[in-house]
């Protein structure tokens, strides 16, 4: 969360910031943010998403950074497939400047196909 506060305060960028750690990221506990929506449910209307839709599911942080949350549920992570986040991914680069990922620990094709999306990759052990 401090890169993405310090990517959009210190030169306006936009800035998304994506938990796709499973089960149950910690992002919004740490941001100590609700949203309505997270990328299982948006990822389960995909062939709706646009910038509209998109902007209306995000939750934006008092810091300026937007934050999609993962799921509550993990009947929301079954439906995805590498081939939805990346059009996700895709909707979104068209919208922001920067897009964090937080991938968590796992390593199977939905995190593979992030990481050929990125242009950046950090790495950090804890």
């Amino acid at each position: 969360m401090n890169l993405a506060a310090s990517l959009s305060e210190s030169n306006g960028s936009s800035v998304a910031l994506i938990d796709m750690s499973l089960p149950f990221g910690q992002i919004p506990i740490f941001l100590n943010t609700e949203s309505s929506f997270n990328w299982g449910e948006v990822l389960s209307n995909i062939s709706r998403v646009d910038e509209t839709f998109l902007m209306g599911v995000l939750s934006k942080h008092r810091s300026g950074v937007y934050v999609m949350p993962s799921p509550t549920s993990l009947e929301d992570v079954s439906l995805e497939t590498p081939e939805m986040i990346e059009k996700l991914l895709s909707l979104m680069r068209d919208r922001f400047d920067f897009i964090l990922v937080d991938g968590g620990q796992r390593l199977d094709d939905v995190s593979l196909r992030i990481l050929q999306m990125s242009d950046t990759v950090l790495w950090l052990p804890f």
